[in-house]
């Protein structure tokens, strides 16, 4: 789901909030050894972040469906997208990169070998 602008924020204790990332959506997707990296427009990530991948394949269950973002933190823990692009580059001056997870884990049986 994607934010939607609103005047004001609901004020009821049903809603919960997260905080906004300037990153890429992602759902990181492990089955046996086979690990991916997925946008929300089902581009394949997983050669553009690498150290994301080799992180999901540590995931202690055989199968899992991550949903997340992949962000760059600046020296003062806040992400930014400007540092995600320059991530990109190779060299020892990449920023760190991290997946959150602040959505959902979704069961097995939300996505099938077809996705995968």
């Amino acid at each position: 789901m994607t934010a939607k602008e609103v005047a004001e924020l609901p004020d009821d204790a049903n809603w919960l909030y997260e905080i906004k990332l300037d990153g890429y959506r992602a759902f990181g997707i492990k089955a046996g050894d086979d690990v991916r990296l997925i946008s929300r427009n089902n581009k394949d990530l997983s050669s553009d972040f690498p150290d994301v991948v080799a992180a999901l394949r540590t995931v202690g269950a055989d199968t899992a469906m991550l949903d997340g973002e992949i962000v760059a933190l600046d020296a003062e823990g806040k992400s930014s997208f400007q540092l995600l692009q320059t991530a990109q580059l190779p060299g020892e001056s990449r920023p760190p990169r991290s997946i959150c997870v602040p959505v959902a884990i979704v069961p097995d049986v939300a996505f099938g070998a077809s996705f995968v």
